[in-house]
């Protein structure tokens, strides 16, 4: 066949298929045989998996599904499938017994067709997660037959209630926890801090940057305090010396650290919000009408009960629409809770 042929784009695209295939079909084959090999080895076992492979948030909202489950299953070992990038939340908890690398999201597609688990849950909801080459996108029976959906899943749950739904138990308001190892970060002063962090893997969660901008230094000088921004990337622009910006510079457990001794956190819907709630540092959480739903808890636990932290809705605006001066002054009413 001439090579020019290749230039072509259907080339291109049957190749990289092709390629992501084989990739899927052995990273399916791998956690297959692992469990596989497991079984022959300890018959007398029960081998339980769950399927959620991201969101930070998601992976800690879901942690008390692993007492539930291991109440359930008394004999079962607990195996949880997550990116190589989340094994960290993971890795240290004493209900699990094998992380296990998602590689592919249609390795994922293929355990949900056939699986060596005793029982596997699928905790994902229909419609979040793309998956090349293949139609249907990823998908979930349970999602279809619980009717969970995008349009309607926070309709009358928290995140952790929706994940129940998925293993078929009872929770409700269940506290998070963490079990990680401590990942020591040096902090460039002496005293007290806050944390921040401004953006979500969806612009529609977020407050605006100029608001931030504004709103810092009069957190300054008001608590007499430094603020630490995390997150990945795109931080936001602050001259103060009593600004710092760790913002792309931690990992996910020095994230975790540099949050446990913060004396306050102010945060919108995204992972570094869960982790708060997992710490249950007190926190102003700026929150707004998203996609279908005018308000919403993400949260079980200290979050939910609302007794060390305020989740901030204003009549039907969005996150971005809050003004700089009702943001401090929900920040003074939930700060003043806390000392």
């Amino acid at each position: 066949m001439p090579l020019y042929l290749f230039k072509y784009p259907i080339w291109k695209y049957k190749f990289q298929k092709l390629a992501y295939t084989i990739q899927s079909l052995v990273a399916y084959f791998e956690i297959y045989t692992w469990v596989l090999l497991e079984k022959i080895k300890n018959p007398g076992k029960k081998y339980i998996g769950i399927l959620l492979a991201e969101h930070l948030g998601d992976i800690v909202a879901a942690e008390p599904l692993i007492g539930a489950l291991q109440r359930k299953f008394p004999e079962g070992r607990i195996c949880w499938i997550a990116k190589k990038n989340f094994h960290d939340l993971l890795n240290k908890h004493p209900g699990i017994y094998k992380v296990l690398e998602e590689k592919q999201v249609y390795a994922s597609t293929l355990l949900g067709r056939k699986n060596p688990f005793d029982k596997l849950y699928n905790l994902h909801i229909n419609g979040t997660r793309l998956q090349p080459f293949y139609e249907p996108v990823f998908f979930n029976p349970k999602s279809k037959l619980l009717n969970l959906t995008v349009e309607n899943y926070y309709s009358k749950n928290n995140l952790l209630q929706i994940f129940a739904k998925f293993a078929d138990v009872e929770l409700d308001s269940d506290q998070p926890k963490l079990y990680v190892e401590d990942k020591p970060v040096n902090i460039p002063f002496k005293g007290d801090y806050w944390v921040i962090h401004t953006k979500s893997n969806q612009t529609s969660r977020e407050w605006k940057d100029e608001k931030w901008q504004e709103l810092i230094p009069k957190l300054i000088e008001r608590f007499g305090i430094h603020v630490i921004e995390i997150g990945m990337k795109n931080g936001i622009q602050v001259q103060h010396s009593n600004f710092h910006s760790l913002v792309g510079k931690l990992s996910i457990l020095e994230t975790i650290h540099v949050m446990k001794n913060a004396k306050f956190f102010i945060g919108i819907d995204s992972g570094p919000s869960h982790i708060g709630n997992a710490l249950q540092i007190p926190a102003l959480l700026i929150l707004g009408k998203y996609e279908n739903f005018t308000t919403y808890m993400p949260f079980s636990g200290a979050y939910q009960k609302g007794e060390i932290t305020k989740i901030y809705f204003n009549n039907s605006q969005t996150a971005a629409e809050h003004s700089v001066e009702e943001i401090l002054l929900a920040i003074e009413q939930t700060y003043g809770l806390t000392i």
